[in-house]
């Protein structure tokens, strides 16, 4: 797995604690909660959540169960 930036670590850290304090039930909604929080970062939120979605896929090879 890569290494991120500076910014972008931080952006993944509020945005796992963004996805749990607001329920975003979305990727839609965690990038705009994201966009809110962190203007002009777009590069990094996006990179961030690259980063996390390739996690999820290392540890999940068959997808993650919705129950």
């Amino acid at each position: 797995m890569s290494t991120l930036s500076e910014a972008a670590y931080e952006i993944l850290r509020d945005a796992l604690n963004v996805a749990r304090d607001f329920q975003c039930q979305s990727l839609a909604a965690l990038k705009s909660r994201l966009a809110m929080r962190w203007p002009g970062k777009e590069n990094e939120v996006a990179e961030a959540i690259q980063f996390w979605a390739n996690s999820v896929r290392e540890r999940h090879p068959g997808g993650v169960s919705r129950i």
